[in-house]
């Protein structure tokens, strides 16, 4: 067994046991006892531990020492993560000297035809470089290379063509980046959804997926103020989701830290969520800024949201389309101008936020 399998074990085993608290067959003694078994195995290489437990909710505790050993388990992948960066930048590398070859390369094919399937394909790449749509460039890249497979001994027998040796550049160019780009899956979108650095704020918008309607509606608000693509983690959305076959506390732990913001979406089933529980006891260990979110219909009497780890006595905004909760959703855009420097242009926020109302109204 390897020392990965070891602590996943031990997060099975606890996992395990916080269901049957949920479904009343575990005491809060019972629990307990479990958390301080597991944590008399891993505190000494992970001492971080001691200072996050607090022995006043079982539950919470558990969920909290959970993330704590998913963490970790990710900081010993930290070596393969190195490696996987620095493929990224030689990645990155060939992004920008593709951009900068891309007009020579643009120049010279249409300099010899107007054929309009090679300059779609031209097109095309230049959108997918501005973009950062690798699953495009890749692509078109190969379509010009089959189009110049088809067409080089036209031009080399052309005696009007006197750059000859600039279509073969250009074949060697599009051979190269095309080896560069090979190994990069579809999901990996160099120039938009690049991950930012540390030092850069994300908004996390922690949500169960039964409340999706309500998510993408703070989705669109966000995004139309102007927060970036790659500056918001939202899973449950195309443009902001966890990339296909990532690992995802790899990917969580990558991008969440000090700087992150993070927005609770509270309904009666985020309370019900293992996955939920553990987002809250990621943003319990970094100590970032938050906002609370909730449904209509959330239970503001349940018993598990008092014992949650964040600080449920935060005035939060209810999404039932009042004055309050516009008046709220003012303070948020406010906050979420000020936290990614964004300017506030007037029109287009009174027109996001009406947007906003109006489509919480209709889920209502």
């Amino acid at each position: 067994m390897t020392k990965k399998e070891f602590i996943e074990s031990y997060i099975s085993r606890l996992e395990t046991c916080l269901e049957k608290f949920g479904e009343g067959e575990f005491s809060s003694g019972d629990l307990f006892d479990e958390i301080r078994l597991i944590r008399g195995i891993f505190v000494g290489e992970v001492p971080e531990i001691d200072d996050a437990l607090l022995w006043r909710v079982a539950d919470q505790d558990a969920e909290t020492l959970i993330g704590i050993l998913k963490l970790h388990i990710i900081d010993e992948g930290a070596n393969e993560m190195e490696k996987s960066n620095a493929t990224e930048s030689e990645l990155e590398k060939s992004f920008r000297e593709l951009k900068l070859e891309y007009q020579g390369v643009k120049k010279t094919i249409e300099d010899y035809t107007h054929d309009g399937n090679i300059t779609n394909y031209l097109t095309q790449l230049g959108e997918g470089i501005n973009s950062g749509d690798m699953v495009k460039i890749k692509y078109c890249l190969n379509a010009i290379l089959k189009w110049y497979q088809k067409n080089i001994s036209r031009i080399h027998s052309n005696y009007l063509v006197v750059n000859t040796e600039s279509h073969d550049e250009n074949i060697a160019k599009l051979k190269h980046f095309k080896k560069a780009f090979e190994s990069t899956t579809e999901d990996f979108l160099l120039k938009p959804n690049r991950q930012p650095n540390k030092n850069e704020p994300i908004i996390f918008l922690s949500h169960k997926s039964d409340d999706k309607k309500y998510a993408d509606a703070l989705e669109k608000f966000i995004t139309g103020l102007g927060v970036k693509n790659n500056q918001l983690i939202y899973t449950s959305h195309p443009l902001h989701k966890i990339p296909l076959d990532a690992n995802i506390y790899d990917y969580l732990r990558k991008r969440i830290n000090g700087n992150t913001f993070m927005i609770f979406l509270w309904s009666d089933k985020y309370l019900e969520s293992p996955a939920c529980m553990n987002e809250m006891g990621a943003a319990w260990v970094i100590q970032g800024d938050y906002t609370n979110i909730y449904v209509p219909t959330f239970s503001f009497g349940n018993p598990k949201y008092r014992e949650c780890a964040v600080d449920t006595s935060k005035m939060g905004a209810v999404l039932n389309g009042d004055a309050h909760c516009k008046a709220n959703m003012i303070e948020l855009k406010n906050k979420i101008q000020r936290i990614f420097k964004l300017e506030n242009d007037e029109q287009k926020s009174q027109y996001l936020l009406d947007a906003f109302i109006k489509e919480i109204q209709e889920i209502n």
